[in-house]
């Protein structure tokens, strides 16, 4: 019985991820789709904080529910189709930038080292934030 409960947790928490993949690959199809709009990151991210653009997932089926985009119509599954591999840059973009913001020293320690840099004339600072940005860089 265990056995079954824990196959059945398995199965739906790997659904739930599924699910979450799908909606962020959507998610991230329509933000390349409206960055080709000539749309900025700050205004793409302010149309879905605004509902704006809604998305739903029912069934695992993850589509557009809501689009009040002011001069830029729906656009077609095919037509996000075809933003696949600069969904998956954006996608991957994300993950190197958490992983950065993961390893970053606080403001405060940022703020101080470059305190500390700018009387005694060194770059540690700049060489630790050069350090991170290397060895986690974005996508090409």
């Amino acid at each position: 019985m265990k056995v079954l409960q824990n196959l059945q947790s398995l199965i739906e928490h790997g659904l739930e991820h599924l699910e979450y993949s799908i909606m962020a690959n959507l998610s991230n199809q329509i933000k390349a789709f409206l960055i080709s709009k000539g749309k900025t990151n700050d205004e793409i991210n302010s149309l879905f904080y605004s509902e704006k653009i809604l998305l739903e997932s029912i069934d695992e089926i993850v589509e557009i529910k809501t689009w009040t985009v002011t001069g830029i119509t729906k656009p077609t599954i095919n037509e996000l189709n075809s933003f696949d591999t600069a969904a998956t840059k954006i996608e991957s973009t994300n993950k190197v930038i958490k992983n950065r913001v993961k390893i970053y020293p606080s403001l405060t320690e940022q703020l101080d080292m470059q305190y500390w840099d700018s009387i005694n004339g060194t770059t540690k600072w700049k060489d630790l934030i050069t350090k991170i940005k290397n060895d986690n860089p974005k996508p090409s």
